[in-house]
């Protein structure tokens, strides 16, 4: 079962192998650029587990600055004003295909299809 979850992650171009020994031969799995643009995501989800799951919101593994040795958090931030923002103070809106949902079959069509609608918001609760 690894060895096809590794197999469909190679495929999917987020790891490549790379042999480290030659005699007998092995391989070490590796991020690709497509596998490390995903390690903000699996930070922000690390982040939500550690504060929900773990009584004082610090769980077994922290990330840390290798050059200051500090504590790492992913924030959701405008790029124009420079600070964090709540989800409340989000709002999505449908960007390309000049403004209209993707056609069934293109990725987020489903969500597309619920924002164009008004039925998609952020941060309401």
């Amino acid at each position: 079962m690894l060895a096809d979850r590794l197999e469909r992650l190679v495929g999917e171009g987020l790891l490549e192998t790379r042999a480290y020994q030659a005699r007998p031969e092995r391989h070490e799995y590796r991020l690709t650029e497509k596998g490390l643009d995903l390690v903000p995501a699996l930070l922000a989800l690390m982040q939500w587990g550690d504060r929900w799951a773990w009584p004082d919101g610090a769980g077994p593994v922290g990330v840390l600055h290798r050059e200051c040795g500090h504590d790492v958090r992913v924030e959701v931030r405008c790029r124009h004003c420079e600070r964090a923002l709540a989800p409340s103070e989000l709002a999505a809106e449908l960007s390309g295909h000049g403004g209209a949902a993707p056609t069934p079959g293109e990725p987020g069509h489903l969500s597309g299809r619920r924002l164009a609608a008004g039925r998609a918001r952020l941060g309401d609760s």
